[in-house]
């Protein structure tokens, strides 16, 4: 009875063992799931926010309106889209930070610079940066930086005023008219008509067949000898 007993109590013992050797490796794995997931979902949600933010730069709206009025906006508009993503207005080494930089073809290139859509008919490219939190900080300084660009051609929302650069209003094409293109008329031509050929045939011609003429022969006199 007490062997009984004390192999219950090792077997026990062995799967509260194997339990604590197992569960790490467990968590690590439902962890790494979790986290693999929430940093597909930033990444697609921080893609969808460049999109949505070159998409309102290209229309022109607020270029009329100041300067740094239209970038504003852009930033603005890429700061909404990313809906459902925890964003903070933080230095740039800590989690959830957030930046939005807009660079044209007029753009010098350089980093410090502020930001600038350009004009009409120029390239824009807008850029995020956001740094993805971990749920636990168990890497590096407990998140991942994620940088996304988008470029795309401002359209034609404006015309430039510079007096050396003006361009006069375009004016619409004539409509053209339809001018009268004679045509030649299609001529009758005398088609031959088929001419009766008769052919000759051969006639019969009959031909007399000689007929037998009776002709007297003279009979041989009798001469007398002397």
């Amino acid at each position: 009875m007490k062997l009984r007993h004390s192999l219950h109590r090792s077997r026990r013992g062995q799967s509260l063992v194997e339990f604590a050797l197992v569960l790490p490796i467990l968590f690590l794995i439902t962890y790494g799931v979790i986290e693999l997931s929430r940093l597909s979902t930033s990444w697609i949600t921080l893609r969808h926010a460049a999109d949505e933010a070159v998409r309102y730069a290209v229309t022109g709206s607020g270029f009329t309106s100041g300067s740094g009025v239209r970038e504003a906006a852009i930033a603005e508009t890429a700061k909404t889209a990313m809906r459902g993503t925890l964003v903070k207005d933080v230095a740039s080494s800590e989690p959830c930070y957030f930046k939005v930089t807009i660079r044209s073809s007029s753009s010098t290139g350089n980093p410090n610079e502020a930001n600038n859509a350009g004009g009409p008919n120029e390239y824009v490219r807008v850029t995020l940066q956001y740094n993805h939190p971990f749920l636990i900080g168990l890497i590096g300084h407990g998140y991942v930086p994620l940088t996304v660009s988008s470029l795309n051609i401002n359209e034609r929302f404006a015309r430039p005023t510079n007096a050396s650069v003006y361009m006069t209003t375009p004016q619409l094409p004539s409509t053209p008219v339809a001018t009268f293109t004679p045509t030649p008329t299609p001529t009758n031509t005398p088609i031959p008509a088929p001419t009766n050929t008769s052919e000759i045939s051969p006639t019969s011609t009959s031909t007399s067949l000689p007929t037998a003429t009776y002709t007297r022969t003279p009979r041989p006199t009798r001469t007398k000898r002397p």
